[in-house]
């Protein structure tokens, strides 16, 4: 099975609620803006510390993309590990 996402988009907020290939669930509120808003602490030049993120499952931005507000470097996300915050670039 492949993740399962579903997005109900608002003026303010956009509620998110994901299955992952297992079956465990995981909600969160994020703005609108398409934005997930955290405190980025940057340990090395490919590790980073995020928090103030909602709970999400491991691995879940795996793939993304980062960037700091105000900084025009976008990075690709290749591992994310919920429980400490840190995101491998």
């Amino acid at each position: 099975m492949k993740w399962r996402i579903a997005a109900d988009t608002g003026g303010t907020f956009t509620d998110c609620h994901a299955l992952d290939p297992l079956g465990a669930e995981s909600r969160c509120k994020v703005l609108s803006t398409g934005y997930l808003r955290a405190v980025f602490e940057r340990k090395t030049n490919t590790i980073v510390r995020l928090s103030g993120l909602p709970p999400l499952p491991n691995a879940f931005l795996s793939g993304f993309h980062i960037n700091a507000v105000g900084d025009s470097e976008v990075c690709l996300i290749t591992s994310f590990d919920a429980v400490t915050g840190v995101i491998t670039l």
